[in-house]
């Protein structure tokens, strides 16, 4: 009998590796933004974060085909990490107070958790939209 957790292993610790870099990119991005919170509303925040990590994400890529002629893994991987730790050192020491900043980002975020939780279940459409797409985004 096969060791179901040999075949196991290699893909989830690829989904890991995969989860863990872009956590860490779209976090570095999200607080490189929060220094701009007195200008930039939560939600331009939001949007930016993820257009700014897209960016990161497509240059990487583009930068690495052209270099290896093919995109592999491990360097795109290194090469967002490196990328976003250096944002995420910006970010972190262009604020003196870093783990107070680190502290007021995910209140905000859970203060706008909370508010669009609330607002999903005050309408019967909206929660029965959230409910498929939840479907959804499981079956896949």
């Amino acid at each position: 009998m096969i060791n179901i957790y040999i075949i196991l292993m290699p893909m989830w610790a690829d989904l890991t590796k995969y989860i863990v870099v872009n956590l860490l990119l779209f976090s570095s991005w999200h607080l490189f933004l929060f220094n701009k919170r007195a200008f930039v509303s939560f939600v331009d925040r939001l949007i930016g974060t993820f257009i700014l990590g897209l960016a990161q994400i497509i240059a990487t890529e583009m930068i690495l085909g052209l270099v290896f002629m093919q995109l592999y893994v491990t360097p795109l991987f290194w090469m967002n990490i490196v990328i976003s730790s250096g944002i995420l050192s910006v970010a972190i020491n262009k604020n003196d107070e870093g783990t107070a900043m680190l502290k007021q980002s995910v209140i905000e975020f859970k203060e706008a958790t909370v508010n669009c939780a609330s607002l999903i279940r005050s309408d019967i459409i909206l929660t029965v939209l959230f409910i498929l797409v939840t479907i959804k985004i499981c079956w896949l």
